[in-house]
């Protein structure tokens, strides 16, 4: 009795496996971030690490090369983001500087 347990607890791990490893339709990752991503991880980076508003709001705008449509998904992605309330405030400050602000002449 307990022989045919094990054999049918090992053929139903097997069958488990099996499934686990099919290709599903729309469950492959892009191997590259969209930019709306790369933004918004930036800008929760500097939230947290960085001293200079100027030089951040600079690498943002740096990074986003005019793409106001991403810097404007990115504010909203922020609010979504697991961490706290401060580091998402100034995440979302960052890239509403970025996107709103004027840039700054060159010299």
């Amino acid at each position: 009795m307990a022989l045919v347990a094990s054999s049918s607890e090992g053929l139903s791990t097997a069958s488990r496996v099996g499934l686990a490893s099919r290709h599903q339709a729309g469950s492959v990752q892009p191997m590259t971030t969209t930019l709306t991503n790369q933004l918004v991880v930036r800008a929760m980076t500097l939230a947290i690490d960085a001293f200079d508003d100027d030089a951040a709001v600079a690498e943002l705008r740096l990074l986003a090369a005019d793409a106001t449509e991403a810097l404007e998904q990115g504010i909203r992605a922020c609010l979504a983001q697991p961490t706290s309330l401060a580091t998402r405030h100034r995440a979302i400050e960052l890239l509403a500087r970025a996107r709103y602000e004027e840039t700054p002449p060159s010299a």
